[in-house]
């Protein structure tokens, strides 16, 4: 059974992010549970808790996050770094998505500062850059102004994210904070830089057509739209990430039957 499991596990590591990809490595978490192996439910759940992440089905990657921490201190520690980054994940997607109630979501930070600070120290740079985008969804703006100043006077750490998600993630929070002007200058520097990741710069172009139509820059809109749609469309777990903000741009641009096809086609 354990060559059968690690074969689920080659295989699944060869496709991309999707539904297909979570298939295989859901099957490698029910042989893995059947055959008592510790070692094998650990790294098949991990693995597990990846690809239902980016396949949009989060509270079945919550679901196996939970058993992992609850069988942390059985692993041992060697576990902690794989656990501390998939963490982030968590909060991102408990934060997106409309199935976790507030108390839920301040209970999945605060853990997260805990086990985080055991890890790293007082450097709590990887999770106040999520809760930012959290702050911000509770209209709490106040609260997301302070973390942002914290986490832009912090240093990079172990667990940060790439510079690419980072710089993305900043842009669309201050565009958020209603400041279209600084989220356009930061893409503008990561399109200068060449940054990119597994899904960067398509995110990060989906978005940035809204920045430049509110800053005023309408042609560099169009540019990023055209190049963030491009991408998306080729990347299951891309499409809906992108089609609303590929949605929202048509409709500030003043061109709502423009966005129907693109509602359609991420349908």
């Amino acid at each position: 059974m354990r060559s059968q499991i690690e074969t689920l596990l080659r295989q699944a590591d060869q496709l991309p992010n999707g539904h297909a990809k979570a298939d295989l490595t859901r099957e490698a978490v029910n042989l893995a549970d059947v055959a008592r192996d510790l070692e094998l439910q650990f790294r098949s759940r991990l693995e597990h808790v990846e690809a239902t992440i980016f396949s949009g089905q989060v509270s079945e990657s919550i679901v196996n996050y939970v058993w992992l921490l609850n069988h942390r201190e059985e692993y041992g520690d060697s576990s902690d770094r794989s656990l501390l980054w998939s963490y982030k994940w968590i909060l991102d997607s408990a934060i997106e998505v409309a199935d976790f109630s507030k108390a839920q979501v301040e209970h999945f930070i605060t853990d997260a500062r805990t086990r985080y600070e055991a890890y790293l120290g007082p450097n709590m740079r990887p999770i106040e850059s999520i809760e930012i985008t959290y702050r911000i969804q509770c209209g709490e703006f106040d609260k997301a102004r302070e973390l942002m100043a914290k986490v832009e006077s912090s240093s990079r750490g172990r667990l940060s994210d790439c510079l690419a998600c980072e710089r993305s993630r900043r842009a669309i929070d201050w565009f958020q904070l209603g400041e279209p002007e600084k989220a356009a200058a930061i893409h503008d520097d990561f399109l200068e830089r060449r940054l990119s990741c597994s899904e960067e710069p398509t995110r990060t172009n989906s978005r940035a057509a809204l920045y430049y139509t509110v800053a005023g820059r309408p042609e560099d809109a169009a540019v990023a739209h055209r190049a963030g749609a491009a991408k998306a469309q080729r990347t299951d777990s891309l499409i809906l990430k992108c089609a609303r903000f590929g949605i929202a741009y048509k409709l500030l641009a003043d061109r709502p039957a423009d966005a129907i096809p693109i509602f359609d086609r991420s349908l």
